[in-house]
């Protein structure tokens, strides 16, 4: 896949389960490739985080990467389910458990932070 280059993963992965094609290293986008994809929205946002402390930045994209292979992939690589359900970014059930994580810490630090403002 090239950089910015829309995709739609879910039928893709079909299409060469079909054909036999197990090769899903285009299915995927290098961290590089991703933060350069995002790069205005995260310089929009963080220079709004950085003069707002009640501002909430989740760089939702980086959860999606694995750091040890520096790529991103469009698929879930142990079941190999679509992260998609189309190529501008709807989300399939595996691309909501994905962000699972992220959002759970947001949500803890701002129950520890609201918590300790009413003392």
């Amino acid at each position: 896949m090239r950089n910015g280059e829309v995709i739609d993963p879910g039928p893709e992965i079909a299409r060469r389960f079909q054909k036999k094609n197990f090769n899903m290293d285009q299915l995927v986008w290098t961290i590089n490739e991703t933060a350069a994809f995002h790069s205005f929205e995260t310089e929009f946002l963080s220079s709004i985080a950085a003069s707002n402390a009640n501002f909430t930045f989740n760089k939702v994209y980086d959860q999606f990467c694995l750091p040890d292979e520096d790529v991103c992939p469009f698929y879930n690589p142990v079941n190999l389910h679509s992260y998609y359900t189309d190529g501008v970014g709807h989300l399939t059930v595996d691309g909501l458990n994905a962000l699972r994580e992220g959002y759970q810490r947001i949500a803890t630090r701002l129950i520890q932070e609201l918590s300790g403002k009413r003392r």
